[in-house]
């Protein structure tokens, strides 16, 4: 009996057990934290894992280039440091021209020198002697084809239609002189090609737009130099008439860029007075004007102390020399070459009647302001505080500049 018990009650201990269990795994902690860890959200991929990576496309390569293209007549095209898509050192300039012109505007052929245009903006090679398309690189005719030409960036291509003696030329401006010359190939006493310049002479220059004159022998022309700034240039020669296009010529020389100027930098009447001196201006007006002079050897004496006879012959030549019969109270040299300044200047009373006139005396700033205000009634203020200083010529210059 007693074993009957006993089984029954193991019996029943084993079939509670699982529901112990149970209640266990429901309410246990978690005895390492880290087994409860949430993945990062922001975790990157591991080395090797095999996630892509996005990377930002690379930027088209450019090749920088001026372009210009000369029709017969007239100017067809420009562009400057235009971006050419492509490598330099393996961009041509025949794909330069291709990018820029557009292949509406362009009829090429593969001919035994390479690649050629035989058109473009509707101008077709054939006419004249040999006529058709050219070109220069940075004012330099190339031994290759445009197909050959590689460029590296930065190059100046001047595509131009001509003839077998169409010149491309070379100009060169100093001291007021425009040259023209043209690069030719010359063979030497040992036999060796050398490029030489020779004078393009017989060339019409034009002046802001009006005919100035021809080149001579030696390839130059004088240019004006009476107008200050820049002035706009262009040349024309014109060869052979091109037959069945009347009025129309093969260009001997081609033509300037459009925007071709040269600047006129103002004249140096004195040594002494560069044209960035504070006084440049008012001397160049008056001198100009007939109120003052130089002192000879081409200087002005800008930096020298005005004196007397000097204040009185400016502003004696400022009144347009007036006559004056009224002999001076003063003793003056009848001969001297301020004379009748000082007479006139004393009649105003510019200085006393009782005295003695001291042609070589200093003036300061604030004199001479006394001495145009009595000549104009005008008050002018002494440059740079020179109020109670000896003043300059050139500072006398720009006080006096003001009565202009």
């Amino acid at each position: 009996m007693k074993k009957i018990i006993s089984l029954i009650l193991c019996l029943a201990m084993m079939l509670a057990l699982p529901v112990f269990a149970s209640d266990a795994a429901e309410t246990a902690e978690p005895s390492d934290p880290a087994q409860t860890a949430e993945p990062s959200e922001t975790a990157e991929p591991a080395e090797g894992s095999g996630a892509e990576e996005t990377e930002e496309p690379a930027e088209a390569e450019t090749v920088t280039v001026s372009l210009r293209v000369e029709g017969i007549s007239e100017n067809l095209a420009v562009w400057k440091d235009a971006q050419v898509a492509g490598k330099a050192g393996e961009l041509t300039a025949a794909d330069a021209v291709r990018a820029l012109v557009g292949e509406e505007n362009y009829v090429e052929t593969e001919g035994p020198y390479g690649v050629y245009f035989t058109s473009l903006y509707g101008e077709e090679e054939g006419l004249g002697a040999y006529g058709g398309w050219n070109y220069c690189v940075n004012g330099q005719s190339p031994s290759v084809s445009m197909g050959q030409y590689v460029l590296e960036g930065g190059e100046d291509i001047v595509v131009y239609y001509g003839d077998l003696n169409t010149l491309y030329p070379a100009v060169a401006v100093e001291e007021g002189v425009l040259t023209l010359t043209a690069s030719g190939w010359q063979e030497g006493e040992d036999g060796e090609w050398v490029q030489v310049e020779s004078p393009i002479p017989g060339v019409t220059v034009y002046w802001d737009g009006e005919e100035l004159g021809q080149t001579g022998e030696d390839g130059s022309i004088a240019l004006p130099q009476d107008e200050p700034g820049e002035h706009s240039v262009q040349i024309r020669k014109d060869g052979e008439a091109i037959e069945g296009e009347e009025g129309r010529f093969m260009p001997a020389v081609v033509r300037l860029a459009a925007d071709t100027t040269v600047t006129v930098e103002p004249s140096q009447i004195f040594t002494d007075l560069p044209a960035d001196h504070r006084a440049y201006q008012a001397v160049t007006e008056l001198y100009e004007a007939g109120v003052v002079g130089g002192k000879g050897n081409g200087l002005f004496g800008t930096e020298d102390v005005l004196t007397r006879a000097e204040a009185v012959v400016m502003l004696y030549r400022l009144a347009g020399e007036p006559v004056t019969t009224e002999p001076a109270g003063q003793a003056l040299d009848t001969g001297a070459w301020y004379y009748d300044a000082a007479n006139w200047a004393i009649s105003l009373n510019i200085f006393q009647r009782e005295g003695v006139f001291d042609p070589n005396a200093a003036v300061t700033g604030g004199e001479l302001a006394s001495y145009i205000a009595i000549y104009s009634e005008q008050a002018v203020t002494p440059p740079r505080d020179l109020m109670h200083e000896n003043i300059t010529r050139g500072d006398a210059a720009i006080m006096l500049a003001e009565l202009l």
